[in-house]
C-alpha cells in the first residue's frame, strides 16, 4: 500500500486546496495551518501569498538577478580548480527548452521555492533519451508518494488540469526543496511559513490604507438622529439606508467634500482615530522587516525603509544581498541538479558538477576583476602556465600551444632562432658581394 500524506483525506484536501499556499499545508487548508501561540487560520487568511505587497517584489528581485547567472557543467580538476564543458546536453536543454525560455524557467522555479518550499520540473526527453527541456509545474498539481513513511520517494503524482492523475518516477521529475518539511520529509518548507502573520497583517494593513481614501480619509462615524428641541429622535430603517448612502455618495469618490444636505437633525460622531494612527508606519516597517529577513535580503533592495540600518552606497546593499541572499540559493540549486539530473542521466561523467556563471552578474564585477589581475600576476611570475590562466578565467585552450609559461611563450622557438641564423648568413654574403 503506497503511502501519501494526504491519500486519505483526498476529496477533503481538494475542496481546500488554495492556489499560493504553503506545502501540504495548502493541500489540507485549516487543518494543518495554526501558527504556535495562536488558533486563527493565517494560511487561509494569507491568501495568494505571492499576491502579498512585500512577498511579491522580493520575488521579483530574486528572479530578475537569476537570470544572469548561466548554468554551466564543469568538471573539478586535481588542483582544485574547474573547468567548463562545453555544449553540454544539460544547458542546451535548461537555456533552449521547447517549452519555457531561460528567463521564464526561473520565474517558474523562483516562484515555487519561496512561496511554497518545492519547485517542480518535467524533463521533456526525445525517443532516444535525450533531455530536450523542462516543464515547469505549480505545486498544487504535483506530490510525491512514497512506499511507506520511512522510505524514499516512489513516484510523483501530477494531477492533470481537467481532471486525471500521471504519475512519473522520480528520474523523470527536478524537485528543488528549500531544506525539508518536518510534516512531511518529502518536501521542503517554505521560508515565508514562519512570517505567515506578517503577512496577514501587511495585507490589512493594505487594505486599510486603500479604503481611507475610498472614505475620503475619513474613520467610522456614527450618526444620531435628534429631534427639534434636541433630544434623541427615531427614524425608520429605510430613512437610515438612505441617509448612510448620501453620505457615503457625498463622502467618496468625485463627490468628496461636496455640501451634504439632510432633512433629519444628526448628530455625527467620530468613533475612530485620525488617518495617520489607524495604520501604523512602525508596524508596517516591522511587517516587511520580518518577511524580508524569512527571504534573505534586506528591504533596501526593495525600496522600503531599512529600518535605519544604512549602507554606504546602494551598490553595496545589491552586492550583499546578491552573496547573502542570491548566490547560497543557486549553489543549493546547482548541487540539487547535480545530484537528480547528472549523476541520473550521465553516469558515466565523473568529476563533473552543475555551476554558475556569474561573470555577468554586475553586483560581482570587482571580484571577477580581482581574480583577472591576481591571475595575471601569476602569469608573469611564471606561476601558472598559459593554459592555467585560460582555464581559470573560462577561455579557450589550445592543448598544442597554451602548456607553457610565460617565459617560455617569449622565448624564440627553434624554427625560429634557425630562421634569424639564415637571414643573418644571407645578409653577411650580400655585404661580402657588395664590398667585392
Amino acid at each position: 500500500m503506497k503511502f501519501s500524506i494526504r491519500k486519505s483525506m483526498q476529496g477533503l484536501a481538494r475542496r481546500f486546496t488554495f492556489w499560493g499556499t504553503t506545502g501540504v499545508r495548502g493541500q489540507f487548508g485549516s487543518l494543518l495551518s495554526w501558527l504556535a501561540g495562536s488558533r486563527f487560520d493565517y494560511l487561509a487568511s494569507a491568501g495568494k501569498i505571492y499576491d502579498n505587497s512585500v512577498v511579491s517584489p522580493a520575488i521579483n528581485w530574486f528572479w530578475k538577478n537569476a537570470v544572469y547567472p548561466r548554468l554551466v557543467v564543469v568538471r573539478d580538476k586535481a588542483d582544485g580548480s574547474e573547468k567548463p564543458v562545453p555544449g553540454h546536453e544539460l544547458v542546451e536543454a535548461f537555456e533552449n527548452g521547447l517549452w519555457y525560455d531561460m528567463p521564464t524557467l526561473m520565474h517558474g522555479v523562483t516562484l515555487s521555492y519561496f512561496v511554497n518550499g518545492n519547485a517542480y520540473l518535467i524533463l521533456e526527453k526525445s525517443r532516444s533519451g535525450k533531455i530536450l527541456g523542462f516543464v515547469w509545474v505549480p505545486w498544487s498539481a504535483m506530490e510525491p508518494v512514497a512506499d511507506s513513511p520511512t522510505s524514499p520517494v516512489s513516484y510523483y503524482e501530477y494531477h492533470v488540469p481537467g481532471g486525471g492523475i500521471e504519475r512519473y518516477d522520480p528520474s523523470e521529475i527536478v524537485h528543488l526543496r528549500w531544506g525539508i518539511d518536518p510534516e512531511n520529509r518529502m518536501l521542503g518548507l517554505s521560508p515565508i511559513w514562519a512570517a505567515l502573520r506578517e503577512v496577514c497583517s501587511e495585507n490589512e494593513l493594505a487594505t486599510l490604507s486603500a479604503a481611507l481614501p475610498r472614505n475620503a480619509g475619513l474613520s467610522a462615524i456614527v450618526m444620531s438622529p435628534k429631534s427639534a428641541d434636541g433630544r434623541s429622535g427615531q427614524i425608520t430603517p429605510a430613512e437610515a439606508d438612505q441617509m448612510t448612502a448620501r453620505w457615503k455618495m457625498k463622502t467618496t469618490g468625485e463627490m468628496a467634500g461636496t455640501p451634504i444636505y439632510t432633512s433629519i437633525p444628526v448628530d455625527i460622531t467620530n468613533i475612530g482615530y485620525e488617518p495617520e494612527k489607524l495604520i501604523p508606519v512602525v508596524m508596517r516597517r516591522v511587517n516587511i522587516e520580518r518577511i524580508c529577513v524569512n527571504m534573505g535580503i534586506d528591504p533596501i533592495l526593495l525600496g522600503f525603509d531599512s529600518g535605519g540600518r544604512t549602507y554606504s552606497n546602494y551598490e553595496q546593499a545589491v552586492k550583499s544581498g546578491i552573496e547573502h541572499g542570491l548566490l547560497p540559493v543557486l549553489e543549493i540549486w546547482a548541487q540539487q541538479f547535480t545530484r537528480q539530473l547528472l549523476r541520473v542521466h550521465f553516469p558515466t561523467e565523473r568529476g563533473t558538477r552543475v555551476s554558475w556563471d556569474l561573470s555577468k552578474v554586475r553586483a560581482l564585477q570587482e571580484d571577477v576583476d580581482k581574480l583577472y589581475e591576481r591571475m595575471g600576476k601569476l602569469y608573469e611570475r611564471d606561476g601558472i602556465t598559459r593554459k592555467e590562466l585560460k582555464e581559470r578565467l573560462g577561455f579557450a585552450v589550445d592543448e598544442s600551444r597554451d602548456d607553457v609559461y610565460k617565459s617560455e611563450a617569449a622565448a624564440p622557438s627553434p624554427d625560429q632562432m634557425d630562421l634569424k641564423a639564415k637571414v643573418a648568413r644571407m645578409r653577411e654574403r650580400r655585404q661580402s658581394n657588395v664590398q667585392a
